[in-house]
């Protein structure tokens, strides 16, 4: 597409003498590589197309958001780089009716998950006649991020606005059912009735697991105030794993730990970040109840250190990756949804973020991520680096 200017020239360029010629050109130059330095410092992504959907200007962020190199892919049609569907599709219809498209949304996973909206404009010649389309592209992630944490904070508020009346009046009836359960149990014994006192210690059971179940819900609705102090990231592993082995080793899970080489602490509060990696590693075993291959490593830089938890099990299904977070959202018969809300809600509490990868069929990743209270440099007392993991057994050491 020749622009009007560029066109007036050179139908003159008989009557203009060389050097004339040479400064426009050289004027020209000056002025796209002004606009090639503003669009590439924008934080849009901008791409345009013409009638017949090949790619005719890139800038470096439409680039980076859609994972092509502008250079290379100028002139090529848009099916050769534009891997999501959703967006050709809409350039497709933009170019299809000339009409403007706003507000469009779509998710792209590579080279990392994003949320996009799309603002699509028809672009026309001097003559008002349809040339193609100007595509925008705006990374809206932190606003989703954002909207879905006040979302949760507005969850949360009913929640402990509810539990507040709930717990009192669920509370007094199960401790008195409880009593009496004890009561009966006491005198049935003295009787010598032995079959119904087993019947009134499953009721007292099923009592004190109501109970349980009852704390957790009031604990992810009216969580308490974080008690931040130095904790190490191994010892709070390994502890993890202490609490956790009657249920691996009942499911034949032993767990691969591989400590950090340096000594590595956190600013944290101890109970909250245990309950954390507790969920996490249930969740783990509960996918594998036939066992599998259960792996704990970290991975520290400067600032950071990394948690990976890393499970062979059947996987999380695409279309609910997204929901795992969510609070009260489960897949599972008697899941209560509350486990993965409360460990998202507690590192977002230390100024950490938590990321999922999972594959149906082929286990689960989370990763931890945590900032860095302090950083020695000498070794654990565990003794040097090892080549082979930790297990199970090593921890009976």
């Amino acid at each position: 597409m020749r622009s009007g200017f560029l066109s007036r020239v050179l139908g003159k360029q008989s009557k203009l003498d060389r050097e004339f010629l040479l400064d426009c050109l050289l004027d020209m130059a000056d002025e796209r590589d002004l606009l090639m330095l503003i669009f590439d410092g924008m934080t849009e992504g901008v791409l345009v197309f013409d009638e017949t959907e090949t790619m005719r200007f890139a800038n470096r962020r439409a680039g980076e958001l859609l994972s092509f190199d502008p250079a290379s892919c100028f002139g090529r049609p848009m099916s050769g780089f534009v891997q999501d569907e959703d967006i050709a599709s809409r350039v497709r219809e933009c170019l299809r009716t000339g009409e403007p498209i706003r507000g469009a949304r779509a998710v792209i996973f590579h080279p990392e998950p994003r949320a996009l909206r799309l603002e699509i404009a028809p672009l026309s010649d001097q003559k008002g006649r349809f040339g193609g389309a100007l595509v925008l592209l705006l990374d809206v992630t932190d606003e989703k991020r954002r909207e879905a944490e006040q979302a949760e904070s507005r969850r949360l508020a009913a929640l402990a606005t509810l539990s507040a009346s709930l717990a009192h009046d669920i509370r007094n009836p199960l401790n008195s059912m409880n009593i009496h359960a004890q009561l009966l149990e006491r005198q049935l014994k003295k009787q010598g009735l032995d079959d119904l006192t087993k019947s009134t210690r499953i009721i007292r059971d099923e009592i004190q697991d109501l109970n349980e179940r009852l704390t957790r819900f009031l604990d992810a609705a009216r969580p308490r105030r974080p008690q931040f102090e130095p904790v190490s990231v191994h010892l709070l592993i390994e502890e993890t794993l202490e609490l956790l082995r009657p249920e691996l080793e009942q499911s034949g899970i032993v767990p691969e730990y591989y400590p950090p080489e340096i000594h590595i602490t956190v600013f944290a509060d101890q109970v909250d970040l245990r309950k954390a990696f507790l969920n996490i590693l249930k969740n783990a075993i509960e996918a594998m109840r036939s066992g599998g291959r259960l792996v704990i490593r970290t991975v520290v830089d400067s600032s950071t250190v990394s948690i990976v938890f890393e499970d062979s099990g059947p996987g999380i299904p695409r279309s609910i990756r997204e929901r795992v977070f969510e609070l009260g959202f489960t897949t599972k018969d008697t899941g209560s949804g509350l486990g993965l809300a409360q460990v998202d809600r507690c590192i977002r509490e230390h100024s950490g973020t938590v990321e999922i990868t999972s594959h149906e069929g082929a286990g689960t990743r989370i990763t931890v991520n945590l900032p860095i209270l302090s950083q020695g440099q000498r070794l654990l007392s565990m003794g040097a680096p090892r080549e082979r993991p930790t297990s199970t057994n090593t921890l009976e050491e």
